[in-house]
C-alpha cells in the first residue's frame, strides 16, 4: 500500500538564526554555516549568544540550506 503525504505532515521545518560577526566569539557553541557543510576544513565560528533549544542541531537532524547552493555529493 502506498501512502502519499506532504513533508509538513511528517517533519518539522525550523528556519535557522542569523548570527552577525559581532555575535562570534572564541568560546561557546559552534555556529553551523553553509561553509561548514560544503567544506569540512573551514573552521566553525562560535557564539555564547543564548538561543532557544529548538535552534540547536542534534544527532539525526537534517540540515537544509534555504539560501545557498550546497551542491550534490555522494555519501562516503
Amino acid at each position: 500500500m502506498t501512502v502519499t503525504t506532504t513533508l509538513g505532515e511528517v517533519a518539522e521545518f525550523i528556519n535557522g538564526l542569523a548570527f552577525k560577526p559581532d555575535d562570534w566569539t572564541e568560546e561557546g557553541r559552534r555556529i553551523i554555516r553553509i561553509q561548514n557543510l560544503t567544506d569540512q576544513t573551514k573552521p566553525y565560528n562560535r557564539s555564547t549568544r543564548k538561543v532557544d533549544e529548538k535552534f540547536v542541531a542534534k544527532p539525526g537532524d537534517i540540515l537544509v540550506s534555504w539560501s545557498a547552493s550546497l551542491g550534490v555529493r555522494k555519501p562516503t
